[in-house]
């Protein structure tokens, strides 16, 4: 018997909810894989080490939690909600600092892309939390 495929059933927006955490899992894995070579240089074992389990772990964490949300899981959705959550505070945390000057770099580009991804964090939270059609299909 083949398995029906829950994609094309998925709403337009969760679609580009799923291709974009793809893609952020994806450079999440890579900048794990750039910190486990920068463990070897510098002296830099803590920070190296904290950055590999960081950014791998959460870029594999991240690819799966996807998956699973593509697949209707109620908990990946959960796990989406509060992903989106911990990174809108990030966002903001980031932006906050580089704008009232707290952070030693005054990265513009740091700065408009913190603030790009703390509005794309809130809307895709809320969008998960609150969307009705998205509550209906976790159910």
């Amino acid at each position: 018997m083949a398995r029906k495929s829950i994609w094309k059933e998925l709403p337009i927006e969760l679609k580009i909810i799923s291709i974009l955490a793809y893609v952020a899992a994806v450079f999440m894995i890579i900048l794990g894989v750039l910190f486990a070579f920068s463990i070897f240089r510098e002296n830099e074992l803590v920070n190296g080490t904290i950055g590999v389990i960081l950014f791998l772990g959460g870029g594999i964490f991240l690819g799966f939690a996807v998956y699973y949300l593509q697949k209707g899981k109620n908990w990946a959705r959960s796990t989406m909600i509060f992903l989106f959550a911990a990174l809108a505070i990030l966002s903001f945390v980031v932006f906050d600092r580089i704008y009232s000057g707290i952070s030693p770099s005054n990265d513009r580009g740091v700065m408009i892309l913190s603030f790009v991804g703390l509005v794309f964090c809130i809307a895709f939270f809320l969008y998960l939390l609150a969307n009705k059609k998205i509550k209906e299909m976790f159910s």
